[in-house]
């Protein structure tokens, strides 16, 4: 068991990601009300006092975590997908990344769930719209690069980015509730449906 003065001393970066990685688990599988902080500290391997030292708050931990499995999503998808390169080759790539991830991360997939479609009357309110933009910010740069290139008609970058957010979401409910990852099938049409609606033709 860690204590405070060495979670703070020596183990200050790990320490905080045991703790993420308990609470992000426990939060996506139980929600908000069914997690407790005790719970958390014992999966983290932590005290109490030390898990109160990095997250003041049950509240505080849960609003972080949120903030945290987006900035990841996000952090990885803008590595994964190519700068630059044909729209239809890059706009594939982004909607096969967006699942590999999900799919690899299932907690994380969960607690995006969670937080965007079906939070919990009484937990922490997250502001869904300014946690999206880095998300948005990726589909828009796309969209806006074929543009660009002359691959997409003029269309506007606000709409077509919700919409193809709005289809990859309906695969993430299906992923989290049913537990069925898109196939490679379903993957294809959502690339085809959403570039057959902008492309230049």
């Amino acid at each position: 068991m860690i204590h405070a003065a060495q979670a703070v001393n020596e183990t200050g970066q790990e320490t905080r990601a045991r703790i993420a990685q308990a609470a992000i688990s426990l939060f996506a599988r139980n929600g908000f009300h069914g997690s407790s902080m005790r719970e958390i500290a014992e999966i983290a391997k932590v005290t109490k006092p030390v898990l109160y030292y990095y997250f003041g708050s049950k509240e505080q931990l849960y609003v972080a975590m949120a903030e945290e499995c987006y900035a990841r999503c996000n952090g990885y998808l803008s590595q994964a997908i190519p700068k630059s390169g044909p729209f239809r080759k890059r706009l594939r790539m982004l909607v096969v990344e967006h699942f590999n991830y999900l799919v690899r991360e299932e907690d994380i997939a969960r607690m995006l769930y969670v937080v965007a479609f079906a939070p919990q009357k009484g937990a922490p309110g997250v502001n869904l719209w300014e946690l999206e933009q880095p998300h948005m910010d990726i589909l828009r740069g796309v969209i806006q690069d074929g543009i660009r290139d002359g691959e997409v008609r003029d269309v506007s970058l606000e709409d077509a980015a919700l919409l193809l957010l709005g289809m990859i979401y309906i695969h993430l409910m299906g992923l989290v509730i049913l537990g069925d990852a898109p196939t490679a099938q379903e993957i294809e049409q959502i690339v085809s449906i959403f570039a057959d609606g902008v492309c230049v033709r």
